[in-house]
Order: C-alpha cells, then structure tokens, then sequence
C-alpha cells in the first residue's frame, strides 16, 4: 500500500499510518490552494498591513471562496482514505456524513448569505463553527487513534496482516 493508492477508490482498508500520512499529505496541498487563491483572488490585498482587508465584505467573500475551493478539490482523496479507514473499523462508509456536513456548511453559509458580519457572528456562525469543530474532533480520534478490526472482515483483508 502506499498513499497515493490509500487516497484513490472506496474499497478496502488502510491502517492508522496510511490514515495519517494521507492526511499530512491533505492538509500540506490544502494550505498551499488557499494561500495560492487567497493571493489570487484578492489580487494580493490580503497581505496588506495598512487595511484589514480580510474582515471585510469583499475580503470575507474572497477567504469563503478561497476556503471552499480546495476544500470540494480535496474531497475525493479525503472521502477514500476516511472510508478505507472506516472499513478497518469495520463501519459503513456512510458514517462519513455527520463529519463532512458541518464543515462543508460552515464553509458554505458566507457564500450564501447566511453568515454574520465577521465583526459580530451570528448565532448560525457559533453553531457551525463549533459542531465543525466538534465532529471533527471526534472524527480524528476515533479513525486516528483507534485500532481497526484483527484479521479479515467484510470490507477486506487486515492493512497490518
């Protein structure tokens, strides 16, 4: 196994390492989209220490965007690797979607309006921000730190085998 096959297709298992190096791998290429877009899309306005620009209407549009952006990019290798780790758990991959749902919301809520100014949150913004926070917590504790299923199961053979 090695992690690029660990990040492609939604069958089979991996084990705890392949979890975490497809993750390092995820987070490295995440940041480097968003700083690139985050550049980009304001046109370098962002690193302007005169204004804050990022607190901003126009600013807090563009960091939304750029946030999101390699966040639906970055889905598919994300969603196979936390699937395959599931399946060594000897879970369904649907269990997937109460961890996905509140981050991919609150990365949504500015582009559609219903985010508050980011001076003053509303109480939307609280609610996502922290079930986001807390789901995915929970998510990485329990793929990242929990032992998969000894031996064969039902979504394949033992990654430790």
């Amino acid at each position: 196994m090695n992690i690029l096959r660990a990040m492609w297709g939604f069958g089979g298992r991996i084990s705890r390492k392949y979890f975490w190096l497809t993750g390092l791998v995820g987070i490295t290429a995440y940041l480097a989209l968003f700083i690139a877009l985050l550049h980009w899309l304001s046109g370098g306005e962002w690193l302007d220490e005169d204004q804050d620009y990022l607190r901003s209407p126009q600013g807090v549009w563009v960091s939304s965007q750029a946030a999101l952006i390699p966040y639906v990019l970055l889905l598919y290798p994300s969603l196979a690797a936390s699937i395959k780790r599931l399946h060594d758990l000897n879970l369904s991959g649907w269990w997937c979607l109460p961890a996905y749902a509140p981050g991919y919301l609150y990365l949504f809520a500015p582009l559609l309006g219903l985010a508050g100014d980011p001076a003053a949150p509303n109480l939307l913004d609280h609610v996502l921000r922290w079930s986001s926070l807390a789901t995915g917590l929970v998510y990485v504790v329990v793929l990242g730190f929990i032992r998969g299923t000894t031996g064969p199961n039902r979504y394949g053979s033992d990654p430790l085998a």
